[in-house]
C-alpha cells in the first residue's frame, strides 16, 4: 500500500466531526467531569466507521483515558465485541500525556 493509498483509507474520528455549535466545549467536558463518556463516544463513532467503511479509523482520546481505569476496562470490553473491526482501529492520545503518565500509558495499549 502506498502512502498516497493509506492517507484516503484512513478517517480520523475526532470530536469536531459531532454536530455540536461551533464553541469551544472540551473545558466544559473536564469541567463536567465527561472525558470518559466523551472517550467511549468516539472509540465507538470510529468503530462505527469502519464497520461502514471497512477503512482504518483513528479515535483522539482525551488525556484522561490514561487516567480512568474505567475506560481500559470499557475499552477491553469494546474491542472483545468488535474483534473483527478492532484491527483497524487507532487510538491516539496526545504525546504529552503519554510522557507524563508512562506506566499508564503501557497498560492501554496493552488492552
Amino acid at each position: 500500500m502506498t502512502r498516497d493509498e493509506f492517507r484516503h483509507d484512513f478517517f480520523e474520528c475526532t470530536l469536531r466531526h459531532l454536530p455540536v455549535a461551533d464553541c469551544d466545549f472540551e473545558p466544559w467536558v473536564h469541567r463536567l467531569d465527561l472525558s470518559f463518556e466523551i472517550d467511549q463516544v468516539a472509540t465507538s463513532l470510529a468503530v462505527d466507521n469502519i464497520i461502514k467503511t471497512a477503512a482504518n479509523t483513528c479515535a483522539n482520546l482525551t488525556s484522561a483515558a490514561l487516567l480512568n481505569d474505567r475506560f481500559s476496562t470499557w475499552l477491553e470490553v469494546f474491542l472483545h465485541s468488535h474483534a473483527d473491526e478492532a484491527h483497524k482501529l487507532n487510538l491516539e492520545i496526545g504525546e504529552a500525556a503519554a510522557f507524563a503518565q508512562p506506566e499508564n500509558f503501557k497498560l492501554l495499549v496493552k488492552v
